[in-house]
């Protein structure tokens, strides 16, 4: 590998991961991101200010470095473009076709429909009028949401007419398009399904069950990869997972998706060709399967046939908790070196500094911090999370 060149689209803290792993497989790393102080521009061997969405502009720079792999991870907005550029370069990818499926929301929706998966019945819809209909349809609650966006950005549960007029304006605009989706409620539980699709099919590498913060039901407190959990049928889950990834013709990659768990039944809710963002895919997914799969990724993406990935017998439970801290100005926060020297605690980081004003998290790019920790056990695995909560301290003014 030493020497080629690989573009890496994306530059934010979840791409840090990838951009290390290529450049310690010996390769010259090409990173781009909107920003010219991009944060992964400081780990690689050239940095360029180029808009993600910039398909154009991606292609021409990746023609005039004569770059030999394209990829990303662990961000929705960058998957079509990385399809792009190594469709027209003819470099291994999946496709721009492939990109649109996992990540227009609408096309997921038409998909599934097309092939018997049970999913949340759905409208798409251009204006507040459709969705009032929609919703009297379906009956309230429902969940609006952009077809292609990220973070949670712009989707809510909007519980009457008035609720889904003043939400809204932040779903359009959050949206791409000049359309947007209003779906049936499910309740239940709300699950996670890591994988990766190589030549011989796709392979789930890990599951979790989520939990919302208090203020808004729609966005993720914690992500949970028990050991231990009987109280959901994973392996029935995993099965037609497998299946459903594989009849997309995805032809290899990091996926991510998510369902809900209720009455017994499993709803798909959507899926990505990327893994799970937070550090999800680059720590948790190694941790709870033995698969290196950014690693994985770059072999695939500088053209090596992947055939399969065995996931070892999963031998320790681990979690991604985002933190829940009261609204307010910070004065000083403590602990975080005594929570970074933690043995088992492998990844966290604070979203504020001291001065800066915290307030309840409206999406997933607005959250105060997170923590990545494991254990031997689910019950090991609670109290690293609390001893992790107990040591940060933040005081106010």
């Amino acid at each position: 590998m030493s020497g080629k060149r690989i573009l890496v689209i994306g530059s934010g803290q979840w791409q840090l991961h990838l951009i290390r792993t290529a450049k310690a497989h010996g390769l010259y790393v090409i990173n781009t991101n909107l920003y010219e102080d991009s944060l992964g521009f400081r780990f690689a061997d050239l940095g360029l200010a180029v808009d993600i969405y910039d398909k154009e502009g991606h292609l021409a720079l990746a023609r005039e470095y004569g770059v030999e792999a394209v990829t990303t991870d662990q961000i929705d907005i960058a998957v079509p473009t990385a399809a792009y550029v190594a469709e027209q370069l003819g470099l291994p990818g999946i496709g721009s076709r492939m990109a649109e499926l996992f990540t227009n929301k609408v096309r997921m929706r038409e998909f599934c429909a097309a092939h018997g998966t049970l999913q949340p019945a759905y409208f798409v819809c251009h204006s507040f009028e459709e969705a009032a209909r929609a919703a009297s349809s379906l009956g309230y609650p429902v969940i609006i949401k952009p077809t292609d966006n990220r973070s949670s950005r712009g989707v809510f549960k909007v519980g009457s007419e008035a609720e889904l007029r003043a939400a809204l304006p932040e779903t359009l605009a959050n949206s791409r398009e000049p359309r947007f989706l209003v779906e049936q409620y499910i309740g239940g539980v709300e699950l996670t399904v890591e994988g990766f699709k190589a030549g011989g099919g796709h392979v789930v590498l890990g599951c979790s069950r989520k939990e919302q913060f208090g203020h808004n039901t729609v966005l993720d407190l914690r992500l949970l990869y028990l050991k231990d959990d009987g109280t959901i049928p994973y392996d029935r889950l995993k099965k037609s997972h497998n299946r459903l990834v594989d009849a997309t013709g995805l032809p290899f990659g990091i996926t991510h998706a998510e369902y809900k768990y209720w009455n017994g039944d499993f709803y798909f809710i959507e899926f990505a060709a990327r893994g799970g963002g937070a550090n999800i895919s680059s720590h948790i997914v190694p941790l709870v399967s033995g698969v290196d799969v950014t690693g994985t990724l770059i072999r695939a993406a500088l053209g090596e046939q992947i055939t399969e990935v065995t996931p070892l017998p999963q031998d320790k439970a681990a979690t991604l908790e985002f933190l829940s801290l009261p609204p307010g100005r910070v004065k000083s926060v403590r602990g975080v070196e005594e929570i970074r020297a933690m043995p088992n605690v492998v990844d966290f980081g604070l979203a504020f500094r001291e001065g800066d004003e915290i307030a309840l998290p409206a999406d997933g790019g607005s959250r105060a911090g997170h923590f990545i920790a494991y254990a031997e056990s689910d019950a090991a695995l609670a109290e690293v999370c609390e001893r992790v909560r107990k040591t940060l301290s933040v005081d106010y003014e």
